[in-house]
């Protein structure tokens, strides 16, 4: 078979070539001699056979959860881009790379312990005092006055770099900040390791996977030379709608990291403290990826919602390790370009490696005026990070390029020019062609004990498809690539880590500390799950008997029953108690309950959100089954709406995928408190959907024989068991005592209601109030009520109770009451562990870092 027939977009290289360095292939259009072997394997792929591994990756990375944050309002984020050709670097060119990124890392780290402590480079004026003090990312607070040493190692730095057309690489931008795509570079391996197995293991490339065991041993390192013997280290997220939510949750799982939000965490005397529900446990070393300023709402920003009051109080006085320290974001500017190669030299005493893009500072008159004059000649670029983004003056109109000259002139020490770089091209798989693009690399390195840093082998490369090469944002339309760094005999070595101090390990049986932040959404997760299966077991009910329903038929008698039940579940509103006349309304009105809209689609949105939060809590096998029910599947009942049998499908596969979750739930999670709250809050659900089926069905003063039966068992998934135990002999008596008292019925209400006493019994309490006591109430008047109304039976309808009165109508009202009863179990509950007050436990002043804080209750 040719290559035309095998690989098609080969034969289009050469109509893609554009200006600049090409990666993969030599002017002749032969593949570089690093290139040769992959390209002689995907040479071996159909191009059917390639598009299919395309789509493959595609949903590895959807599975996966891949994505760039919710801030769009899309509940899956928006898509992370992959290409499945990686992009190559030989190892002699790696060695050039790993030197210049490790050199200019430790640079900046030198240049931020100056700035925050003695700032003799500004003393020596080695460069302009602006680039420092207007600098909105150089934070005050956080210097260190007189002799103390800052301690603001720079801990993980990130560099973008291009190649020029003569095929150098360059420097074009520092990440200091938070040097966001580690995680991302890792996953993208991961991806194209599973997708082209056969092309990946026949190529020498090197692991990345040393590089995070490395960087999680650093974090170790930097605590425990902190004073802590045993640090507890913890990852500070902006939280779920950040564009770098998944990486956060990756990195987190890679290196053994608690995940936490601002809320999570406070401050007592001089120690960081996380909210668990058994107290407060102190924290070590926080792995930031929050920008700097918003750490701080007490100092920094005030506006800011995500932070610690006093955190940067808490570094100045050296009590937590923080990596990156606030304020790092200060090196993180194109105008220091300039004044590298002098830096270098000042502190370390070596010369600069790796250039930077050619760079001018405009608060300069004459640099100004320069560019001015020649302005086509340069991309113009915000001196500092966060006020703008490139602009090509070529892409100017005439209007936009007077008001950018204007800009300049007006604050000319806000802009610097770059040179216009030309940056190398990659292919890339674009359908059935070969299409190239500029490509932008981006290499990692964190610091180990003794001040080095250890380059990540590869990291990924960005592919900017419109907009700006040079912008670094990854939420901007970027196709991203694997960088595969090529091994050699010498440079790769097969090692791995061990800790410091090596001990035995005492077994324990407990799972660890929970946020009660975590506990909140566990509880609530499980409350919407179980919330949802109820409504489609109601809507799937009903719309079954929608089918063939006429008026005065049994059907429509039994949607009409069942009214009360969707007013109870929220699915339809009436303000009053439903009347006579307004019966017959919901045929009409259920069929909005499913639309995007609807009360269930609300339910939807609440769990995916609360899913989005718990994604560090959650098994691979949890994330895929609640993101397709969330995602497509939720999609699918919307499209469904008005359509009764396509609902009816949707109905059955989403009820399938409730019960896998349920499942999942049960067997996959360890017995400890994160479960004991999703299952208190599923325990609570059902208990409540139970108790509106019995109103429902069996109360509301009707006579036992127009009481629905049948329905009752249907909607609590228990006619099997009634038929079993009865025939076909439906009665008020045993199906109350199946659907609400049978304790071996999984489904009945006191069955939940003794689930939820066992947690109850669990929980790690640190107030008076124990929902249990409330909780056995409940049960014991359950299980005498059911007793009292063994006068529903046939012929007996209208036996008056002790009191007088109808039992039906008793039943009814005993019901509501049970409702109401567990909904305060609800708000108890809430009281007792989701809400942290300041002044609940007081430490003094003797109290010590090895002090006890975690509660004696522990459970988990």
């Amino acid at each position: 078979m040719s290559n035309q027939a095998q690989l098609p977009f080969i034969l289009s290289t050469g109509a893609a070539k554009a200006t600049g360095y090409d990666e993969a292939f030599l002017p002749d259009g032969r593949p570089r001699g690093h290139w040769a072997a992959l390209m002689a394997q995907y040479q071996m792929l159909s191009a059917s056979g390639l598009q299919e591994r395309v789509e493959r990756a595609r949903q590895l990375a959807a599975d996966a959860g891949i994505s760039l944050g919710y801030h769009s309002g899309d509940p899956a984020g928006q898509e992370w881009l992959f290409d499945l050709l990686p992009l190559i670097i030989p190892a002699d060119e790696w060695q050039y790379i790993e030197a210049a990124v490790g050199q200019r890392a430790r640079v900046l780290s030198h240049l931020l312990d100056d700035l925050y402590g003695p700032q003799e480079t500004l003393n020596q004026g080695i460069f302009p005092p602006y680039l420092v003090f207007g600098n909105p990312d150089y934070l005050r607070p956080v210097r260190v006055a007189g002799d103390k040493k800052p301690g603001s190692h720079l801990q993980v730095y990130a560099a973008d770099l291009v190649r020029r057309p003569d095929g150098t690489w360059t420097i074009v931008a520092d990440r200091t900040q938070v040097p966001t795509g580690a995680g991302f570079a890792l996953a993208n391996r991961r991806i194209l390791a599973r997708t082209l197995p056969e092309v990946f293991t026949n190529q020498a490339v090197r692991s990345c996977r040393q590089f995070f065991d490395g960087w999680a041993a650093s974090l170790r390192g930097a605590a425990k030379a902190n004073g802590a013997n045993s640090p507890r280290m913890a990852l500070l997220t902006p939280g779920p709608f950040a564009p770098g939510y998944f990486e956060h949750v990756y990195l987190a799982r890679e290196m053994d990291l608690t995940l936490v939000e601002g809320a999570d965490l406070t401050i007592r005397g001089d120690r960081l403290l996380l909210k668990e529900l058994g107290g407060l446990q102190p924290i070590d070393l926080l792995l930031r990826r929050l920008d700097g300023d918003y750490c701080d709402p007490l100092e920094l920003r005030p506006e800011s919602l995500l932070g610690v009051s006093g955190l940067a109080q808490l570094q100045r006085a050296g009590r937590v390790m923080m990596a990156n320290p606030i304020g790092s974001g200060a090196v993180q500017t194109p105008a220091l370009f300039p004044f590298l190669p002098r830096l270098t030299q000042e502190l370390l005493d070596e010369t600069q490696k790796a250039a930077s893009a050619e760079t001018w500072w405009c608060g300069q008159p004459e640099i100004l005026r320069q560019v001015i004059e020649r302005l086509d000649d340069y991309i113009i670029l915000p001196a500092f990070y966060g006020q703008g983004y490139p602009v090509d003056p070529l892409e100017l109109s005439p209007l936009n390029r007077a008001a950018l000259i204007d800009k300049m002139r007006h604050s000319p020490e806000n802009y610097v020019a770059q040179e216009r770089l030309i940056p190398s091209n990659a292919p890339m798989l674009s359908g059935a062609s070969l299409q190239s693009h500029p490509v932008v690399l981006r290499i990692f390195a964190v610091a180990d004990d003794e001040g080095n840093f250890q380059v990540m082998p590869g990291g990924f490369a960005r592919m900017p498809v419109g907009g700006s090469p040079f912008s670094g944002i990854l939420a901007d339309g970027s196709i991203t690539k694997d960088v595969w760094v090529l091994s050699d005999a010498e440079t790769e070595t097969v090692s791995y880590p061990l800790p410091i101090t090596i001990k035995s390990v005492e077994i324990v049986r407990s799972t660890g500390g929970l946020q009660s932040r975590v506990a909140d959404n566990l509880f609530w997760l499980g409350r919407h799950m179980a919330r949802i299966e109820g409504s489609l077991r109601l809507c799937r009910t009903v719309y079954s008997r929608l089918l063939n329903a006429t008026d005065g038929s049994r059907e429509m008698a039994e949607i009409n029953q069942l009214e009360t039940a969707f007013w109870r579940h929220g699915l339809v509103k009436w303000e009053k108690k439903i009347t006579p006349e307004q019966r017959g309304v919901l045929p009409k009105t259920l069929l909005t309950a499913t639309s995007a809209d609807g009360p269930i689609s609300n339910d939807f949105k609440q769990a995916n959100r609360l899913m989005l939060g718990l994604r560090d809590r959650c098994s691979n096998d949890m994330w895929d089954i609640l993101s397709h029910l969330t995602g497509p599947l939720h999609d699918r009942l919307q499209h469904a709406a008005g359509d009764i049998d396509l609902s009816l499908s949707v109905f059955d596969e989403l009820l399938h995928n409730t019960t896998a979750f349920a499942g999942l739930a049960a067997e996959g999670m360890v017995r400890g408190t994160a479960w004991r709250f999703l299952d208190f809050g599923r325990r609570l659900e059902t208990a409540l959907f139970g108790l509106r089926v019995a109103a429902a069905c069996c109360g509301t003063g009707l006579e036992p024989e127009r009481m629905h039966l049948r329905l009752a068992l249907e909607l609590g998934d228990a006619l099997i068991t009634y038929r079993s135990r009865y025939l076909s002999l439906v009665q008020p008596r045993p199906v109350l005592d199946l659907i609400l008292t049978d304790e071996t019925n999984p489904k009945a209400v006191l069955f939940q209601i003794e689930r939820m006493i066992e947690h109850a019994g669990a929980f790690p309490y640190r107030r008076s109030i124990n929902p249990a006591a409330k909780l056995k109430q409940i049960r014991d008047d359950l299980d005498q009520a059911v007793t009292l109304f063994a006068g529903l039976e046939p012929g007996n309808a209208l036996s008056p109770d002790p009191a007088g009165g109808d039992l039906s109508l008793h039943l009814d009202r005993f019901l509501f009451e049970a409702e109401r009863e567990l909904h305060a179990v609800a708000g108890e509950l809430s009281s007792a562990f989701f809400l942290h007050r300041e002044g609940e436990r007081l430490l003094d002043a003797d109290w010590r870092p090895d002090s006890p804080v975690r509660g004696e209750g522990d459970q988990s």
